[in-house]
């Protein structure tokens, strides 16, 4: 006892890295996990929620959501619009709270005649799943809009669907997670065997039906409540391929599961070349001729390519490699069909739609992302606007319907205490 004692103190003292190493940037789900982010905390049915408190910028309020406090009691004639979603609408890479755009929204209406307070349950990583799960907690503050911003995370792999994970371990397992001489040796091993975030047999995290359904649920269930749905699709930078996703490539005589930017760096990185420094070698180009040799289906390698073709001057054959990426992007067009049922999901239902995929499309700036699929500030920007027309829209024809009844003439009989005529 006095000996792990000693190990458990040691640890706690120097605090090395404990959380489980991921395989890839996004998450893999096992029945035991930490997370590398220091604001997400283990909760047994969702996975994991933020953790209240100051994060640099980014403030996470005490009912673990980020911005300014929620209070039950809307404010005198304001609208209320919450805001369900992933960490685009957490806003992950915007580092101040008013620049997400559920805050500018806020503001643009109040610029424009309509009071407005919003709130922003988005949590970086979740799925449609569990906004499902979430979503009665959103609707306990009454809101008179619910934005729904999901797909994303739905189309991740992991070794189970999010349906079927269970996040709550086993109670021997729980009370050994609070040793973190456990937990940092649990690490080492994961680490030694290539444990942990490994992908082993791919699965959606969320498949298109059961996304489908998630979406028809969540309808139905805020229009129950007395709030108005607005669903949105989910934009993609240009140019750049999608390959967060592992595609199955040859290892020692197997086949395993890596990401393609992951391959290239450690096939560089055997070469003596440091990834970050390979741009224009001779260790890159027998890199990518090998590699294309193998995986021609591979977008990144593609990508690669052009790069070093633009570098050397040929401007023509870095397109036509450009054109060879966008057409092998094949997790681009999985989650175009993502999008996609969001849009079938609107027309379904009659719910609302900001098509922001294809607004996003329509203006083609990559300034508008910080990365791949995360709006920038002026992205952050762009949706405030976008859903602030819609929003007038909604209330102009709320009105509208208001105006209608008052001018319709009542019914036979109305305001008399005479009978009409039947």
């Amino acid at each position: 006892m006095v000996f792990f004692g000693l190990c458990e103190a040691a640890v706690r003292i120097v605090r090395p890295d404990i959380s489980i190493p991921q395989g890839a940037q996004h998450f893999r789900f096992s029945q035991s996990f930490e997370f590398q982010l220091p604001h997400h905390r283990r909760d047994p049915v969702l996975g994991w929620t933020l953790t209240p408190g100051q994060y640099g910028p980014m403030h996470i309020n005490s009912q673990g959501f980020r911005g300014p406090e929620f209070t039950a009691a809307k404010p005198a004639g304001a609208k209320r619009i919450a805001h369900l979603g992933d960490s685009c609408t957490m806003g992950f890479t915007i580092r101040a709270d008013r620049d997400v755009y559920g805050a500018l929204l806020a503001a643009l209406l109040g610029q424009r005649g309509l009071e407005a307070e919003t709130l922003n349950f988005g949590v970086d990583g979740y799925s449609s799943h569990q906004g499902r799960l979430v979503l009665d907690r959103v609707l306990d503050y009454g809101p008179d809009y619910v934005t729904v911003y999901f797909g994303y995370n739905d189309h991740h792999f992991s070794n189970t669907s999010d349906r079927e994970t269970r996040f709550a371990p086993p109670p021997l397992l729980r009370l050994l997670e609070r040793s973190h001489a456990y937990r940092y040796l649990r690490r080492q091993v994961l680490r030694a065997t290539g444990g942990g975030g490994r992908l082993v047999q791919p699965k959606r995290r969320v498949d298109l039906d059961e996304f489908t359904d998630n979406l028809r649920r969540i309808v139905e269930t805020v229009r129950a409540r007395g709030a108005v749905p607005i669903l949105m699709t989910t934009p993609l930078r240009p140019g750049i391929p999608l390959i967060e996703n592992e595609v199955p490539a040859e290892e020692g005589g197997r086949q395993v599961w890596v990401t393609q930017d992951w391959w290239v760096s450690r096939q560089l990185e055997s070469r003596g070349v440091r990834p970050d420094q390979a741009a224009g070698t001779e260790a890159l180009r027998q890199v990518l001729d090998a590699g294309l040799r193998r995986y021609p289906d591979w977008p990144w390698l593609h990508y690669l390519r052009a790069g070093e073709l633009e570098r050397a001057g040929d401007a023509a054959g870095a397109r036509a490699e450009l054109e060879r990426a966008a057409t092998t992007d094949a997790e681009r067009r999985v989650l175009e069909a993502y999008n996609d049922r969001v849009r079938e999901a609107a027309r379904a239902s009659g719910a609302e739609l900001v098509d922001l995929a294809r607004e996003f499309a329509t203006r083609g700036a990559m300034s508008l992302f910080n990365d791949v699929v995360h709006p920038s500030a002026s992205g952050h920007k762009l949706i405030a606007e976008l859903l602030a027309a819609e929003i007038e829209r909604l209330q102009e024809r709320l009105r509208g319907g208001a105006e209608g009844r008052e001018r319709m003439p009542a019914p036979a009989g109305a305001g008399s205490d005479e009978p009409g005529d039947g």
